[in-house]
């Protein structure tokens, strides 16, 4: 796991409980949405010859941590990145270090936050939902409490359910 890439993802895609941000945390589009443009501007493709920076390459011609260097001009110049996302992006690297404090409190709950750059993320849910459109791709950022390695056995899990039928499982 690279810790600095732990860091943004969790600065761009982690709500606080006291918002003082006036943005909202990146949506899971808007995230692999940025994650495209990196990979698209240091000419990786889709292909199985190449790596992506999805899979930890870390030496292109930017890096994900790279992005707390950069200014909004950047992002929609030389990244391609439209509307206000530029804008977001930044503002919310802005609060990287103001959100341990929340980290802490999370971990004194015994919450646990686990990122896709981690490598506990449970990676058949990384792996089944990698190809879909980047809306549906899987959560950058997951709240866990509990054993997490249970997440590699096959299961369903159905939250806020009371009627699960013979058909749900």
């Amino acid at each position: 796991m690279n810790k600095n890439y732990r860091n943004i993802a969790i600065a761009l895609c982690m709500g606080k409980s006291e918002n003082t941000s006036t943005n909202k945390p990146l949506t899971v589009a808007e995230f692999y949405e940025l994650l495209s443009a990196i990979e698209k501007y240091n000419g990786i493709n889709d292909s199985p010859e190449q790596m992506s920076l999805f899979d930890n390459v870390r030496h292109h011609n930017i890096d994900f941590t790279y992005l707390n260097e950069v200014d909004a001009n950047f992002l929609s110049n030389e990244l391609r990145l439209n509307g206000l996302l530029p804008e977001k992006v930044v503002s919310l690297l802005k609060r990287m270090n103001s959100l341990a404090f929340e980290l802490e409190r999370l971990e004194s709950l015994s919450i646990k936050v686990c990122t896709v750059f981690d490598d506990d993320y449970p990676v058949k849910l990384k792996a089944g939902l990698r190809n879909l459109p980047n809306s549906m791709r899987e959560p950058p950022v997951l709240y866990c409490c509990g054993d997490l390695s249970i997440a590699t056995h096959n299961f369903a899990g159905f939250v806020g359910s009371r009627d699960v039928s013979e058909d749900d499982s």
